[in-house]
């Protein structure tokens, strides 16, 4: 039982080498998640040289089983040119299937290609429907996008309040994740300044 009990609690060493030539079998299997990872570690360099063409291939596999995160991160490439040519009517078509998939990021995204008019017509009022959904999931991009369309009247009747009313909370949001970060910081430090006391 202690052997076993070591294990659990045993850390792993990290190995993105490991981590591809896994994930490279589990999407050659059909795992559309791994076929994500795939995609993530090709575009980022983890394990393997960036390679956006490559990260394309992964993520289209899995997008074909509509994995959420897969049509996002097409969208994000096609947006950005990354590894393929600018397209903002792909983009807004990758945007659109993860949105409908309620990936907030997508809604967002999506959001704005509404309201820009990017790969698509003009929409405010879908745009606004989009950023709504979103921020009710607490998402503070979609909040700041929503108070922009209050203060601008885009899509709805202009509402300073409710303009304020959101700002005021993707800002705390915001800030919320900055004091998280902060105090891990602070918790990584003080363990690595004890770890040096016993090093030493």
């Amino acid at each position: 039982m202690g052997s076993q009990s070591n294990l659990l609690t045993e850390r792993v060493p990290k190995s993105y080498d490991l981590a591809f030539k896994r994930y490279h079998i589990a999407a050659k299997l059909g795992l559309s998640t791994a076929a994500v990872m795939l995609g993530t570690m090709y575009e980022n360099g983890y394990g393997q040289d960036k390679d956006y063409s490559n990260a394309l291939k992964w993520y289209k596999v899995a997008a074909s089983s509509c994995d959420v995160e897969a049509l996002y991160n097409l969208g994000r490439l096609h947006e950005h040119g990354i590894g393929c040519e600018v397209s903002n009517d792909l983009a807004f078509t990758y945007y659109k299937q993860a949105a409908e998939l309620g990936h907030l990021d997508g809604m967002t995204s999506y959001g704005r290609f509404l309201q820009t008019g990017q790969g698509c017509e003009l929409d405010y009022k879908s745009a606004f429907n989009q950023f709504k959904a979103a921020a009710e999931k607490d998402d503070a991009k979609a909040q700041n996008y929503l108070a922009t369309c209050f203060y601008l009247g885009r899509g709805v009747p202009i509402d300073y309040h409710k303009a304020v009313f959101y700002f005021k909370k993707a800002s705390e949001k915001v800030l919320f994740d900055c004091i998280i970060l902060r105090d891990s910081l602070q918790h990584s430090i003080t363990l690595v300044s004890a770890m040096r006391k016993v090093l030493v």
